[in-house]
């Protein structure tokens, strides 16, 4: 069998041919006939007995289908080897062409592959990000310990002619001049309602309800005038202008809460105590999020530091995925024009993510070589029962699926990148 590269099409696209002659199919097709020998089943013989002749008229177009698929893959095996030697990797075959196979002859066959990029590391300085800091600050923990202690705060009912203030609690009924008609069944919610509860917090359920609120004595009715932002919550109310009438039923006053509140609360010993809780668990929060953290700043660094040619038939198969996780539903939008799709800017906005992620994981794949990271078992396990329990599927039914749909590489190899990443972050999380 001899493959050779006979065009280069561009930095990532080589076109080879491979010829096979007929001593090198003659084992192929003798390998192909012995399978078929075992597997029919014709009245009259034996299991294994049928004669070559008798089961070539039969089934001689699935043999030589059977032959022409063990020679690709004869081919796809040496184009391999022959790549290797140049110190090159394949890809994906992205087309066959010109395939000759005949009985008791050779083969040819030309192929249309595209290889794995060639690029020479960063220097990992390039990658320097700020180190993880997970000092909890006194100004940190008192503004934690003030959160915990309305936590441990109580309500009073509001007496004689007390007025609402901030962190009270308030019942309130109200109109509008909202048409509901048409409305989701979230907006709904903010045509009346006859006794709704709310805290007087900046974030109330209505634009400037709180402050409206504030000063107010129980059975108090004023007017409230609204305009929502663009970007409310709600889509439905979003640039709506909207007059409300309300009433103000009942007001319970917030009590803050005590040493001795905050202590029974948390079921401590003392105060301090209360503290030192309080203290550790912010310093597991501080963790994470610095963590987090100095794990996005190097993800940044590494894609700022890379830009080299990608194989376009692997950054079309990540364009695809990034368009199938898109909110917006474009392969829907456009399953009947697909020309259209890639025209509309989603598709090259989907594109530019998939170029960005694919460049960084041959990095990191490039740094797992480097550094000689490798998953273990029990990692590779890790990352299918994670996978299953997102999709909520066996994880042997999860293998399969990604085995039958060639993704299971794809996932190993995005939990060998994540490893790389954590074991990089404190080699570059130094400044």
């Amino acid at each position: 069998m001899k493959t050779e590269i006979v065009k280069e099409e561009g930095p990532c696209r080589v076109v080879v041919a491979t010829e096979l002659t007929a001593e090198d199919v003659a084992p192929i097709r003798k390998k192909v006939n012995t399978l078929f020998a075992k597997r029919v089943r014709l009245p009259g013989f034996r299991p294994g007995k049928v004669p070559m002749a008798r089961i070539e008229a039969l089934y001689g177009k699935d043999i030589q289908q059977s032959v022409n698929q063990e020679i690709l893959d004869a081919a796809v095996t040496d184009t391999k080897k022959t790549l290797e030697q140049q110190g090159r990797e394949l890809a994906r075959v992205v087309d066959v062409k010109d395939f000759k196979a005949e009985p008791g002859q050779g083969a040819s066959l030309t192929a249309v592959l595209d290889l794995d990029p060639r690029f020479d590391l960063p220097e990992e300085a390039k990658w320097q990000v700020k180190k993880v800091d997970a000092e909890v600050t006194d100004e940190m923990l008192e503004s934690r310990l003030a959160d915990v202690r309305k936590m441990a705060a109580s309500f009073r009912n509001a007496e004689g002619e007390e007025t609402a203030a901030e962190d009270d609690l308030a019942e309130i009924s109200f109109t509008s001049d909202l048409a509901k008609d048409g409305l989701s069944d979230a907006a709904a919610r903010y045509v009346s309602d006859e006794g709704y509860w709310l805290q007087l917090r900046t974030d109330a359920f209505i634009p400037g309800l709180a402050e409206a609120l504030r000063g107010k004595k129980v059975n108090d009715a004023f007017a409230l005038d609204v305009t929502y932002p663009a970007d409310f919550r709600v889509a439905d109310l979003s640039g709506k202008a909207v007059h409300y009438d309300v009433t103000l039923k009942t007001l319970r006053k917030y009590v803050p809460a005590d040493d001795a509140a905050v202590v029974a609360r948390f079921n401590a010993k003392d105060m301090d105590e209360v503290r030192q809780n309080v203290k550790d668990s912010l310093g597991v929060t501080r963790q994470y999020e610095e963590g987090q953290r100095a794990l996005s700043d190097l993800v940044n660094a590494i894609d700022a530091s890379v830009s080299f040619d990608l194989p376009q038939s692997v950054l079309d198969r990540w364009t695809y995925d990034e368009l199938y996780s898109d909110a917006s539903n474009p392969l829907e939008r456009f399953k009947d024009d697909p020309d259209g799709l890639r025209k509309d800017p989603v598709y090259a906005q989907a594109q530019e993510r998939a170029a960005k992620r694919l460049r960084r994981n041959y990095t990191l794949l490039a740094v797992a070589k480097a550094r000689d990271i490798k998953l273990t078992g029990e990692e590779a396990d890790g990352a299918i029962a994670a996978l299953a329990d997102r999709l909520r599927m066996p994880p042997k039914e999860v293998v399969r699926r990604l085995r039958d749909n060639g993704r299971l590489s794809q996932v190993l190899e995005d939990a060998l990148c994540q490893k790389v990443l954590n074991a990089l972050v404190p080699v570059c999380a130094v400044l």
